[in-house]
């Protein structure tokens, strides 16, 4: 069962209205709870991956923000996870920030 679908348009009891999304094709959520190798934490990883998304993809196309826990983040990295229309959800582990300017080619 889809649940969320605009063909099922009340998945939960007491759910609000569905609302179409600001962005078109991406959504890049960066952890913000995990430090990553030195020199690279939750902070630095979304200004990165802000920067990098915005360099192959307007805000309109693609949503950048930060998020709580993945529970996927190793010792010595963070999590990135990528959802975008007709792909599935993939979760990425940056190591350092030279790795979140590899986004711009996983998002082209």
């Amino acid at each position: 069962m889809n649940w969320f679908s605009k063909a099922n348009p009340t998945p939960l009891p007491g759910a609000v209205e569905w609302v179409d999304r600001p962005w078109g094709q991406a959504l890049v959520l960066v952890c913000q709870e995990c430090d990553g190798a030195p020199g690279l934490n939750g902070a630095d990883g979304l200004k990165a991956a802000k920067a990098t998304v915005r360099s192959v993809a307007s805000k309109k196309q693609a949503r950048v923000t930060g998020s709580g826990c993945l529970d996927v983040c190793p010792k010595g990295g963070i999590a990135v996870a990528l959802s975008a229309d007709g792909a599935p959800t993939r979760c990425l582990v940056v190591r350092s920030l030279s790795n979140i300017h590899d986004l711009s080619e996983v998002l082209s």
